[in-house]
């Protein structure tokens, strides 16, 4: 290259030759300025490794399209950078949530269902207190273990109870007599039936009494329908045995022997087969009156049902304890019917749990009611029905005084000859109806109106009118002294 210049001292001209290139040799230090570089001039080639710092960037210049594939990593991104609107919808997935990480604050209002919660997640330090309602309890969720004791108050009895309770009460009294007067009745019957056969036959006569017996028997122990077998089976106590010997008596009575055919004419016996046959009856009738009567007064409660609830939420798989804080369970987030027999500690619900009027019939077990499970005057007049309090339900000097209301005692409720005379205190004068009082012993005090008469009328001293008379003894008695006023 070839450049030519020109200096004024002498209008000469002075021309200077350079090389075709330059090269980096040829260059002062900071002598290539911004002004110096075209447009476009500097290249990625241009520029060397880590050469482009924060500084040399201008903001937002750094586009999606700049950044390289898996290029952002963990250690690229400041603290608190990435917000929710960076987040593209349902990207957190549960693999990415840690355990424990999701606390009260982080959930929404009723967003735990009950599909959410694990099983026996709720215990009793996550319910609010007062927060079970009765709609929340399943029903016949609340079992004998579950109420402490006690806590069945008469304000918690329904009124049909009482009148279920005088029916339990009056069955067990039934069930009970009849036990203790079966042994009675077996030994009367074989005892009449054991001189029957005394001569090894039994006559006309004999027959109309052991036809009696019979028939009886018929009515009460003819399998299934009769009386006792049907109560057998409604306290569920077995009563093949009974079955059987009653078939085994029906056999021998009515086929083998046929005593019941011929009602006018003797039939000949084996009299240690005839009081066998009749004995082995009334052996099993006595056991199975006296297990029945140990059914009804030992009665169990009725099993229990329950239902639960079911819901969805987001990604979650169940909530279990471990994720819900003490107390954090009210009663909007139980869902009617989810708290079930299983759920309920024993002895967890007592007075203060059970609504007025909660407990009905159906809920008391036969002869749960006993002494030690009434409260002082927790049975009030309007939870007895009429006529449910028996003479056996009531203990020896359990009616006092106090129990007895004014003028309830009146005469038909007096024995005969139970008032004796350290039980009165006064008698009015009125109240004494009698021919003569030739029992009474007592000092009189001073008389001062009446009369007074001798037993045969021979004497009468008459207060009213101030005289004394006395007559002789003659058919027609002669009044022979007069003394006082005389008309």
């Amino acid at each position: 290259m070839k450049i030519t210049c020109k200096y004024s001292k002498d209008s000469r001209t002075l021309t200077l030759y350079f090389p075709e290139e330059f090269d980096t040799t040829m260059l002062a230090d900071a002598s290539v300025t911004t002004a110096k570089l075209a447009n476009d001039s500097i290249t990625t080639a241009k520029l060397s490794n880590d050469s482009i710092t924060t500084l040399k960037i201008v903001d937002a210049a750094v586009e999606s399209v700049k950044i390289a594939t898996a290029s952002i990593t963990g250690a690229k991104v400041a603290t608190e950078a990435i917000g929710s609107s960076h987040l593209v919808d349902a990207l957190i997935t549960t693999a990415k949530i840690a355990n424990l990480a999701v606390s009260t604050d982080k959930l929404a209002d009723l967003i735990i269902t009950a599909g959410k919660l694990a099983t026996n997640a709720v215990t009793e330090t996550k319910i609010l207190n007062s927060a079970i309602t009765n709609v929340k309890l399943a029903n016949l969720a609340v079992d004998t273990d579950k109420l402490n004791a006690l806590s069945v108050t008469a304000a918690k009895l329904a009124g049909a109870v009482t009148d279920d309770i005088a029916q339990g009460i009056s069955d067990a009294e039934t069930a009970q007599g009849a036990a203790e007067d079966a042994q009675g009745d077996a030994t009367t019957a074989l005892s009449s039936l054991s001189d029957i056969a005394a001569d090894d036959k039994v006559t006309p006569v004999e027959k109309l009494t052991a036809k009696q017996l019979w028939d009886t028997i018929v009515v009460e122990g003819t399998a299934t329908t009769g009386t006792l077998p049907v109560q057998a089976t409604a306290f569920s106590v077995a009563d093949t045995d009974f079955d059987t010997a009653y078939a085994e008596l029906n056999t021998y009575l009515n086929t083998t022997i046929e005593v019941f055919a011929n009602m006018s004419t003797a039939t000949t016996i084996v009299r240690a087969t005839w009081d066998t046959a009749w004995k082995n009856y009334y052996d099993e009738r006595t056991k199975l009156l006296n297990a029945i009567a140990s059914a009804v007064t030992s009665g169990s409660p009725q099993a229990v049902t329950w239902l639960t609830d079911a819901g969805v939420l987001a990604t979650l798989d169940v909530i279990d304890t471990a994720q819900i804080v003490d107390l954090a369970v009210g009663n909007a987030a139980i869902a009617n019917a989810a708290v079930t027999n299983a759920k309920i500690a024993n002895l967890a619900v007592d007075t203060a749990q059970i609504a007025a009027g909660a407990i009905e019939s159906a809920k008391i077990a036969d002869l749960a009611v006993g002494t030690a499970a009434i409260a002082l005057g927790a049975i009030g007049t309007a939870k007895i029905a009429n006529a449910a309090i028996l003479e056996a339900k009531i203990d020896d000097a359990a009616v006092t005084t106090v129990k007895i209301s004014d003028a309830a005692i009146v005469s038909a409720k007096i024995a005969d000859l139970a008032v004796i005379d350290a039980k009165i205190g006064s008698v009015a004068a009125n109240k004494i109806v009698a021919a003569n009082l030739s029992a009474i012993n007592a000092d009189l005090g001073t008389i001062t109106a009446g009369i007074a008469k001798s037993s045969d009328d021979k004497l009468t001293i008459d207060f009213n009118n101030k005289w004394l008379k006395v007559w002789d003894a003659q058919g027609t008695p002669v009044l022979r002294v007069h003394l006082g006023y005389i008309a």
